[in-house]
């Protein structure tokens, strides 16, 4: 009966060889068949234990595998790939940005120039033709909603009026 017996061990194929471990003590071999690997990693079971060596010319390995050690890598490599990538985007969207507010900036701060006062000329020109012009019955009908608008919020606007207008009582001692 191996010491063995009593352990978890995972055997697995690695590059044409099997490699028998014991996952939870982080022992290794490897070997060309089954029954070799399994009696390398006893015989390392047997002589250290409780060590982390390699013997690469045996064929058997005892390394420690620290799973925390091996998340906290990972978690940090996530990490920073996600640092990175925020990163990224920042910059990418400020580049986005900036090109924005500078079209913008350039769009209105012209105001002036050959450019401009052509085009107010031709938008002048444009809405003084009378083929632009609305039909007298649309003008009727707008016009008669306006008056409909100011006799519905006149009141409201003179009473705010006179509210803001009068000078507000000064405060006695």
């Amino acid at each position: 009966m191996s010491v063995l017996d009593e352990r978890n061990v995972a055997l697995r194929r690695e590059a044409g060889d099997v490699v028998a471990s014991v996952p939870g003590l982080g022992l290794e071999a490897r070997a060309k068949t089954a029954d070799e690997a399994l009696s390398l990693l006893d015989k390392l079971y047997k002589t250290k234990p409780a060590e982390a060596t390699t013997s690469r010319g045996a064929n058997a390995t005892a390394a420690p595998r620290s799973d925390i050690r091996r998340f906290a890598i990972k978690c940090g490599i996530v990490t920073a790939m996600i640092v990175f990538g925020g990163f990224l985007l920042t910059f990418q969207l400020a580049a986005v940005l900036d090109g924005a507010v500078h079209s913008f900036q350039r769009s209105f701060t012209h105001v002036g120039g050959s450019q401009f006062w052509s085009r107010l000329d031709k938008e002048l020109a444009n809405a003084a033709d009378p083929k632009n012009d609305m039909p007298a019955e649309r003008k009727q009908k707008l016009l008669a909603n306006i008056h409909i608008l100011v006799d519905r919020w006149q009141p409201f606007i003179a009473e705010a009026e006179r509210a803001f207008s009068t000078p507000a009582p000064s405060p006695t001692p």
